[in-house]
């Protein structure tokens, strides 16, 4: 696992309200690091956004008693 994966699956784990200042002490002056860490975690978020958008659609498919 390279660094920006390890600040990743770190920032993941830190509330969301204090990961801008979680990133700032993992990264430093490395302002490609925390643009790639960033990336990953807007990434996920969208992916994590799509995830949960689609086990509502198919909650909600469940309970519909019509056949389409």
């Amino acid at each position: 696992m390279d660094r920006a994966e390890e600040i990743f699956a770190e920032a993941c784990l830190t509330e969301p309200e204090k990961r801008d200042a979680f990133l700032a002490g993992a990264c430093g002056d490395d302002d490609a690091l925390r643009t790639e860490v960033e990336r990953m975690l807007a990434d996920f978020e969208k992916a994590d956004s799509l995830f949960a958008t689609c086990l509502l659609y198919t909650s909600d498919a469940a309970d519909d008693d019509t056949i389409v």
